[in-house]
């Protein structure tokens, strides 16, 4: 007997879309009940969508600390 799949396939242009509400809404949790697509997908594609972090280990550290201060401001901004 086959094993149907029952997981919902989504095309690039809807990940793109996606991606781009998530980024101008204020909660990607909120942004995926919208569409009904199951938060942590929606992280995933987030963070499959950022660049990779540099090799060198003190760079990719600096990057990941730039990257939560950006996240913090964005959200104070968005207060």
């Amino acid at each position: 007997m086959d094993k149907i799949d029952k997981r919902r396939k989504y095309d690039e242009a809807f990940k793109t879309e996606a991606l781009r509400v998530a980024r101008e809404s204020r909660s990607t949790q909120a942004t995926a009940r919208g569409p009904n697509i199951r938060s942590k997908l929606l992280y995933e594609w987030q963070k499959a969508a950022q660049p990779p972090l540099p090799a060198d280990p003190a760079e990719a550290a600096e990057v990941h600390q730039l990257r939560a201060a950006n996240r913090r401001l964005e959200q104070e901004l968005n207060i």
